[in-house]
């Protein structure tokens, strides 16, 4: 491969030629010194190759050759002629490498001024004094569309067409000798521009004025950004203010500020806060309202929203209530920035209301500076729920009442049993007595039996005056195995007339549920009785089946299966549907109140048909810890 040189060595190559050519001439030609002037030349040559340190050096061996040179031709000579014609040698051999290091360095620094406009994305235009463009960067070919190819060399009108008069502006700019202003028109193809313009006057060597440059930032993004950011802060406002929900916003950096305080390294925030009450206080009365919408003046008993500037709400709580704000508090600090609570607080004239607070911290400016709280009033809803619950009760204890009328013969044939006994029990211990040998052995035997009896009578009516109980649920862990065995002593004559077997099977035998009795016990015999019936006239395979265990999330499970007609006609979900029956007598709500006591227990009721026929209904409870 042959060898290429670049510019730079060439003119290096041709200085360095020229040089030796000079020193041969200097040394050996009887010249004298005045050859070595011609140095120059040679440093001249070395500048168009562009470094500066190569001209420095260049200087240097120039300068020493010529040295060199005089020296081996007047060494011992008396100071004349020639020293003087070596020492302006050595003059302009200085005097060029000096100017050339400088034009080089200059050069240098304007290349890199170059580049920097060049790579700047501000519009830099060069216009000479006919106002030509004699400059165009990368900048304003981005801005005004035209290339630099197509615009050096043409006259600025010709490029910019601007909405105002460019004369009015360059006679404030002769005025002060620079100008900024804010300009706006049109370039290639009419696209439109809006930029921030500073101008300065160019000035030739002599002072004289020479053209102008312009430096220019596009706005046009940035106007549109702004347009852009009104218009979704005027549909935030029109959102804010028309929401059919209560929207407050306020600044909480006084809140992080307190909460960063008070809480001890390493203890949990929430419990700090419970545990010093005037302190959450403190803290949920610190924030104020700066904007509301009108939602939340009817939220909070005003008439205006502008009522609500400068107040505090959420700190209006009653005391029972500062779990939801330490928990809501302490999620913020978690570095959560949207939570949810529910709680109660007092609305401007007292009254307590029950509310969903939707707190959400604005990602803008400060750290919680902007948090907008949304609250959805549940005040009529919890006071809807309570009377549903209330009803609820009631209504199962209709449903109680009725299974009790449903088994009053099998109440009265359980309660008849241990009755007779008492009554035969006593006849005996009378004719024990009345002999003329009383035998009291055989009378305590029956006054024994008489009270076993009166127990057991006792027991049965317990159990109907404990299904018969009215109020609310009382929580408790049961044992399911007795529970299951209360349920069927109460359907077992029933059983025992439709000749159906009612078998058990409760694995592990000690299953504990958190329940209320009353309720599940209900329940039990609901369905249990439902199951009678279905699978009465089946004959032996008709027995039921109740069975009893736990499941993988901790919840016990109990299903009551018989071997009746099945579900027939509907889907099986539609059992637990409100007045809905399969008995010409039936009301139809004995299923819907299972599935909302089993619902309020926190477990799920289900109904399926069974592969060998009848039907299977199963619930779930939670299991005592």
């Amino acid at each position: 491969m042959g060898t290429k040189f670049t510019g730079s060595t060439v003119f290096a190559l041709l200085a360095l030629a020229l040089g030796i050519g000079i020193f041969a001439v200097d040394m050996f030609s009887p010249l004298g010194g005045a050859i070595a002037v011609l140095y120059t030349f040679c440093i001249i040559l070395l500048t168009r190759a562009g470094r500066t340190g190569i001209v420095a050096l260049g200087g240097v061996i120039a300068a020493l050759a010529a040295m060199i040179a005089f020296l081996a031709g007047h060494w011992g000579e008396a100071v004349g002629a020639a020293h003087v014609r070596l020492g302006v040698s050595l003059a302009a051999i200085g005097a060029t490498t000096i100017l050339s290091y400088g034009i080089l360095s200059t050069r240098k620094l304007c290349s890199e001024q170059a580049n920097i406009l060049a790579l700047t994305h501000d519009s830099v235009i060069v216009l000479d004094r006919h106002d030509r463009v004699a400059g165009w960067n990368e900048g304003a070919a981005h801005i005004y569309g035209w290339s630099a190819e197509e615009a050096i060399g043409r006259a600025y009108d010709d490029l910019i067409a601007l909405d105002a008069p460019r004369e009015a502006a360059k006679q404030r700019l002769e005025q002060s000798g620079a100008l900024t202003e804010e300009m706006s028109g049109t370039g290639k193809d009419g696209a439109p521009f809006t930029v921030s313009t500073r101008m300065v006057r160019r000035r030739n060597l002599a002072g004289a004025p020479d053209g102008l440059i312009e430096a220019s930032i596009d706005l046009s993004e940035q106007r549109r950004a702004d347009a852009a950011r009104r218009a979704s802060e005027n549909r935030y406002r029109a959102i804010f203010n028309a929401a059919g929900f209560a929207a407050w916003e306020t600044d909480w950096t006084g809140v992080r500020q307190l909460l960063e305080t008070i809480a001890p390294d390493g203890e949990d925030l929430q419990a700090h806060l419970l545990a010093n009450p005037d302190l959450l206080r403190k803290v949920a009365a610190t924030p104020h309202i700066h904007e509301a919408n009108q939602a939340a003046a009817a939220l909070f008993g005003v008439a205006d929203r502008s009522e609500l500037i400068g107040k505090n709400v959420i700190a209006r709580y009653p005391e029972t209530n500062g779990l939801a704000l330490a928990t809501l508090f302490a999620r913020l600090a978690g570095g959560e920035d949207l939570v949810e609570v529910e709680t109660r607080i007092n609305n401007l004239k007292g009254k307590p209301i029950d509310v969903v607070l939707r707190v959400r911290l604005v990602p803008e400016g400060e750290p919680w500076s902007r948090v907008l709280i949304m609250a959805i009033d549940m005040t009529e809803r919890n006071e809807d729920r309570a009377r549903l619950e209330r009803n609820m009760v009631e209504l199962a204890h209709a449903s109680r009442v009725s299974i009790l009328g449903q088994l009053a013969a099998s109440i009265a044939h359980e309660v008849n049993q241990p009755l007779s006994a008492i009554m035969t029990y006593a006849k005996s211990a009378r004719r024990w007595l009345k002999r003329e040998t009383p035998d009291l052995d055989e009378v305590a035997n029956c006054i024994e039996r008489i009270d076993a009896n009166s127990e057991r009578a006792g027991a049965i009516i317990t159990r109907v005056r404990t299904l018969a109980r009215k109020g609310s649920a009382q929580i408790e862990a049961i044992s399911l195995a007795e529970l299951v065995g209360e349920a069927l002593a109460l359907v077992d004559r029933e059983a025992c007339a439709a000749r159906i077997a009612i078998r058990t099977d409760i694995e592990p035998p000690d299953i504990r549920i958190a329940a209320d009795r009353v309720q599940i016990q209900q329940i039990l015999v609901n369905l249990i009785m439902n199951a009678i019936h279905a699978s009465a006239g089946t004959g032996p395979a008709g027995d039921i089946l109740v069975t009893a265990s736990k499941d993988a999330e901790g919840m016990a499970r109990i299903e009551v299966a018989d071997r009746g007609s099945g579900i027939v006609g509907i889907e099986p979900h539609a059992l637990f549907d409100a007045f809905y029956t399969t008995k010409p007598d039936g009301m139809g709500m004995g299923l819907s109140i299972s599935r909302s006591i089993v619902e309020a227990h926190g477990g799920r009721i289900s109904a399926a048909n069974n592969p060998e026929g009848g039907a299977t209904i199963s619930f779930t409870i939670p299991v005592a810890l």
